[in-house]
């Protein structure tokens, strides 16, 4: 188990930054970037890594991306920084 201090971040870009640096930095996670710009592939391989618990992880995120058609908002992704 892990304790870590409680984050508060300025805005919603520097909480998805934070996110992606830690993704980054850690190495279990490396092959997951091969597909970052396909979510539901990249959801599929920090599955894969075993950044989630729950097994239907990377299947959840994908019923929601095609329900509310958030594939619409990719061109957001260039304000974070991590993917480069």
């Amino acid at each position: 188990m892990s304790v870590d201090r409680f984050r508060k971040y300025r805005g919603l870009s520097d909480a998805a930054n934070a996110y992606g640096q830690f993704l980054r930095g850690t190495s279990r996670y490396k092959e997951a970037f091969k597909y970052a710009s396909n979510p539901v592939k990249f959801a599929e391989a920090l599955q894969h890594a075993g950044y989630a618990t729950d097994p239907q992880y990377a299947q959840k995120l994908k019923s929601i991306l095609n329900k509310y058609d958030l594939t619409t908002y990719d061109n957001v992704q260039k304000d974070m920084r991590w993917l480069a």
